[in-house]
């Protein structure tokens, strides 16, 4: 599977799962907004927000030097190949 697919992949996972964080939010009845129960509400909404803002850039962190090293990985074996094949001949 190709790099930028995975990372396609995963960016609409925390897409989704950022957008329902919201849809627990309602109106309440007494159209206060500012009451104790929707200031906890939106300090949870913020906190969860934040934490999987901060797991999806650690993820995108993580498949650069994935990628990186997957590289070096493979120009490494292409070397060990051609030596290999040196020695051989």
């Amino acid at each position: 599977m190709n790099k930028s697919r995975v990372e396609a992949l995963t960016d609409g996972i925390f897409a989704v799962v950022m957008t329902l964080t919201v849809l627990e939010f309602k109106v309440p009845e007494d159209g206060n907004l500012f009451s104790h129960h929707m200031l906890l509400l939106l300090l949870i909404y913020v906190t969860t927000f934040v934490a999987l803002a901060s797991i999806w850039n650690a993820h995108h962190q993580i498949m650069i030097s994935f990628a990186t090293s997957i590289s070096i990985v493979k120009y490494s074996e292409i070397t060990n190949i051609n030596t290999l094949t040196l020695i051989n001949s």
